[in-house]
């Protein structure tokens, strides 16, 4: 994305860094606190891990950018095994999005996907490129989520405009938690023959 050339990659270091620690980081635990009033658990546990990764790659730049003689060096094998440890940790949060809509439960499985390829692209370059390109799928991902919920929320007011997906399987679920003595659209009649 930033160019093939060591000048074109020059500085980048330093722009992502900040982003790193605030975008990624900072905001995302600030969201996660927040969803805490909503009492949304996954909300929470969902945005509190990944700005917690963001902010400690950040960290690990900044010890390094900081480094007054050479820089301590990355241990590989570390590096892969947190990048696996969020991968396997998103993923198990992917099983809980089909409770919710499509488009998160692909952002969840986009996200693990990036994260596992990155962990076994830190000792194969190729890997890693899969890897990067999967993660900009999963930007794309986040912030078309990110902007259907706010028009589902602002314009909408709570409606979808924007439709998120589905799963059929839902509706089948909320009938499973039916009393087992209630036929499917019952409860409707009832109400609509007391009415009259």
């Amino acid at each position: 994305i930033t160019g093939h050339s060591a000048d074109a990659r020059d500085g980048v270091d330093t722009v992502t860094l900040g982003f790193a620690m605030f975008f990624g980081g900072l905001l995302q635990i600030i969201a996660g606190i927040s969803e805490v009033k909503r009492n949304n658990l996954f909300g929470m546990t969902a945005f509190c891990l990944y700005g917690g990764f963001w902010m400690s790659v950040g960290t690990i730049e900044i010890v390094t950018l900081l480094a007054t003689d050479a820089p301590p060096p990355s241990n590989e094998l570390a590096t892969q095994a947190v990048l696996f440890m969020v991968s396997v940790f998103t993923y198990m949060l992917w099983t809980l999005t089909f409770k919710l809509n499509k488009t998160i439960c692909m952002l969840f499985f986009l996200l693990g996907t990036t994260c596992m390829l990155l962990s076994f692209g830190v000792r194969n370059k190729n890997v890693d490129m899969v890897g990067g390109y999967f993660g900009i799928a999963t930007s794309v991902n986040a912030f078309w989520l990110a902007y259907a919920e706010l028009v589902n929320d602002v314009l909408g007011g709570g409606r979808q405009i924007i439709p998120l997906g589905k799963w059929n399987f839902n509706r089948q679920d909320r009938i499973a938690h039916q009393s087992p003595m209630e036929v499917p659209g019952d409860s409707a009649l009832r109400d609509e023959m007391n009415r009259v």
